[in-house]
């Protein structure tokens, strides 16, 4: 997977209005959010109790994710595979290597940050 730090200026500028689309779709969805904003008060929870939070936060994401977004995964895999290869190609290969650069995508810090300034906005209604 390419790292927006490693790309030129030209290069990073088409995959920013590339992954736009589909780092909207993700991050703008009202179930996720409502996955993810749920806080928690930590005064009083134990180390696991905050493990098992964190567990529940992670499983009620999944579904919406892997289902709802699923699409949109591969479009964001193939903007940023480093060959060109496809969303067909993402969909079809093994799921530890699919994992494994999904891994990769997330140690982008730039790219995490252009998804977060994403979600700040909000989508429009249609």
């Amino acid at each position: 997977m390419r790292k927006l730090s490693e790309m030129s200026t030209d290069e990073c500028f088409n995959a920013l209005v590339a992954l736009a689309e589909p780092g909207e779709n993700i991050v703008c969805d009202e179930k996720i959010m409502n996955v993810i904003g749920k806080a928690v008060d930590k005064k009083g929870v134990s180390r696991i109790g905050m493990l098992v939070f964190g567990a529940r936060k992670i499983f009620g994401l999944l579904p919406l994710v892997l289902m709802e977004h699923r699409g949109d995964i591969y479009k964001i895999l193939a903007i940023m595979s480093k060959d060109g290869k496809s969303e067909e190609y993402f969909a079809k290969q093994n799921f530890i290597a699919t994992m494994n650069q999904i891994r990769s995508l997330a140690d982008d810090r730039e790219l995490l940050d252009f998804f977060r300034s994403l979600g700040r906005g909000g989508k429009s209604e249609q």
